[in-house]
């Protein structure tokens, strides 16, 4: 019964920041979309930390479709960049596992976003095996693109990790 009014809750939450996260065109369908028909699949990624736990998650878009999902769980992390690096790598991993060929990701992480595009991580050593997995797994891609984006624009995803975080989902 406590896991029903836990994903109730959540669910609620779910709909309350898609609405505030997101503008509804007039016809009310929601105006999120892959950047380019180029890309298999659109990923939103964040991550919330706080006393070493961290909440990471995903909203994915395939391109020419609507419907968005969204992925989060929690994980130890060390650091805010080690956090955002394994919400990345777990993006990447799905696009993987489900034969996306083409991905764009966009993290409000500027360090992690220049880092994957320079394919150098200076002085975050905590953070390197992962940072070092998600160059690794990049090359599976016909494409891959990491795309800076201001934390107001990540807003969803950065309500579902807080939420994984907190209740440890």
């Amino acid at each position: 019964m406590e896991h029903n009014k836990v994903a109730k809750i959540l669910r609620l939450l779910t709909i309350e920041a898609w609405e505030e996260a997101f503008l509804l065109s007039p016809n009310r369908q929601l105006a999120i979309k892959a950047k380019s028909d180029t890309f298999d699949a659109s990923f939103l990624v964040d991550a919330s930390v706080l006393d070493g736990v961290a909440g990471i998650g995903f909203v994915l878009n395939f391109s020419g479709v609507e419907n968005a999902i969204t992925i989060h769980s929690h994980c130890l992390a060390s650091s805010v960049l080690e956090a955002e690096l394994v919400a990345i790598l777990t993006a990447t991993e799905w696009a993987w596992d489900n034969r996306c060929g083409s991905i764009l990701i966009e993290s409000n992480s500027k360090v992690a976003v220049e880092a994957l595009e320079l394919g150098e991580l200076p002085l975050a050593w905590g953070a390197y095996p992962v940072f070092r997995k998600c160059l690794l797994f990049a090359t599976k891609f016909h494409v891959v693109s990491f795309k800076f984006i201001p934390r107001e624009l990540n807003s969803l995803v950065d309500l579902l990790v807080s939420q994984a975080r907190v209740n440890r989902l």
